[in-house]
């Protein structure tokens, strides 16, 4: 199974056309903690914790976009001591991008559509196993 690209265009072109910048990126984030969690057994601890932080943040409106920058700035630098700046080579890499993609923010709806496709291709890498759990998410919104 691979992710339903044509439901996401849909999805997509439904909440920018309906909301505002601030409200697409949340819509957005939203969307892709949910699906985050059906791979938190990817993440390493560090991860993990982030994933915590931006589900609070986003699902239940607690935390600050301070927290959210550092955690993103921890990740980042995860994947640079790993030697994986640039290159994606395992599970744990992509999960760790996706995760990233929810600790930025954006100031446009171009930069929140460009974090959701960086995600999905993340999904797209994961395979087919975390494909149907990325469409799963897709068919409840």
């Amino acid at each position: 199974m691979h992710i339903d690209f044509k439901s996401v265009e849909k999805f997509v072109r439904s909440v920018t056309r309906e909301q505002s910048p601030a409200e697409v990126e949340r819509t957005f984030s939203i969307f892709m903690c949910r699906c985050l969690t059906t791979i938190r057994d990817l993440l390493p601890r560090l991860g993990r914790d982030a994933l915590d932080l931006a589900s609070s943040y986003w699902l239940e409106g607690k935390g600050e976009v301070a927290a959210l920058d550092a955690a993103n700035e921890s990740c980042w630098k995860y994947l640079v001591s790993k030697g994986r700046g640039i290159d994606v080579l395992d599970k744990e890499d992509a999960a760790m991008r996706a995760l990233i993609c929810v600790l930025g923010h954006g100031d446009s709806v171009e930069d929140s559509v460009d974090s959701l496709e960086w995600f999905v291709n993340m999904f797209e890498w994961l395979g087919w196993r975390y494909s149907g759990r990325f469409n799963e998410q897709l068919r409840a919104v």
